[in-house]
This record gives C-alpha cells, structure tokens and sequence, in this order.
C-alpha cells in the first residue's frame, strides 16, 4: 500500500487501510508462539478473530467488516470464483462432470515464474485451482450455499458436504477411481453430462 499525503495528513481515505494493517500487527505480535511443522490457519494465530474485527471497525462510523462470515463469501469469495471461472473458458470448454476426474488427474496450466536477481525458475500448476474454481461455480449454480469461515470453506446442499479444492486434490491421486466419482454425482443428483465451461456471454 502506498501512503500519500494531503496537507501534511494521510489522505483519509487510506486511514482505515492503515489501521487495518497496523492493528493486524500488533495483535499477532501479542500471541503466543505456535509449535514448529503446525499447519492451522494463521486465522487460527487469532482469539476470537470476528470480535477483533468488530472492534476494529467499530472506530470508523460508517464503515463495516466485509471479511465475516457470510458477507466475505458472498462479497468476496464468490465473486472470485467466478472472475477466475470466466477467465478459463478457453481451458474448460470442453470439461464436464464426467470427464472432470481425468482432467483433475493429467490437466496442467503451468507458468514460469522467475525470482528478480535469481536464476531459480519456479513452475507453478495452476490447473487443480482452475478446476476447483469452476466445480465450485457450477455446483453454487445447482443451488449449493457457500459456508465460509475466514481461512476455511466449502459447499453445502442439504446433509452433503464437499470441498472443490480437497476433491481435486483427492482426483489427482491414483487411487481415486473413475467409479468413486460417478458413484459421488449419483450421490449428489448431479448430471455428468454438465459443463464446467462458464456461459460464453
């Protein structure tokens, strides 16, 4: 974030991305330190994170948290969904249901990422977000609510349950068998024939 100044004062408008930052600091400086190899959330780092955000925010009248619970998943988390959704039509225009466990398995989007000042080049397969992404949109379309939690969420439709990004993690392994998955869609009335590719307009 870059600071400007009006008349020797920070731009106000900025006043509440400054705070924000600052007060994220100061309130993981004062945790205590988490065992070494923990894999938790950094949310998890925080006592009673949708507290702290109320009072933060409750010193900038006006202004309220997008961040908590509900609001993040529709304001945020589903409209990323579906930016990364439309922006990959090209790669999942012909990507159903049916073919999506063998797409999972052998799909890959790479990008060379090269470090400034360094020779080391890092690839990155982008391929099992993309295809989380889109399931993640055509099942919000099938009438699944998002249930999210800051650093967690995932799909739900009655009793049922399913994560899109631990499921495409689940397709890539070999050991999830092309019968595990139609047995899945049954499970969920969910029609192989559907297409990942978002609507082209």
């Amino acid at each position: 974030m870059r600071l400007t100044r009006r008349g020797g004062r920070l731009d106000p408008r900025q006043q509440p991305q400054l705070f924000e930052k600052v007060n994220k600091l100061a309130l993981l400086t004062a945790q205590p330190a988490g065992k070494a190899g923990d894999s938790s959330t950094a949310l998890s780092l925080l006592n009673e994170p949708a507290e702290l955000e109320a009072r933060m925010f409750s010193a900038f009248p006006g202004l309220e948290p997008i961040y908590a619970g509900k609001k993040c998943g529709q304001n945020v988390v589903i409209p990323n969904l579906e930016r990364s959704w439309r922006h990959n039509y090209h790669d999942l225009r012909d990507v159903t249901l049916d073919s999506l466990r063998s797409t999972a398995a052998t799909l890959v989007i790479s990008l060379d990422i090269p470090y400034p000042g360094d020779a080391v080049h890092e690839k990155h397969n982008y391929a099992p977000g993309i295809l989380s992404d889109a399931l993640a949109c055509v099942l919000l379309r099938k009438g699944w609510q998002l249930d999210h939690e800051p650093g967690n969420w995932c799909l739900r439709r009655g009793d049922a349950t399913l994560n899109p990004d631990e499921l495409i993690k689940e397709m890539r392994s070999p050991e999830f068998l092309r019968a595990n998955w139609l047995e899945m869609l049954t499970r969920f009335q969910l029609d192989p024939a559907i297409s990942l590719a978002p609507p082209s307009s």
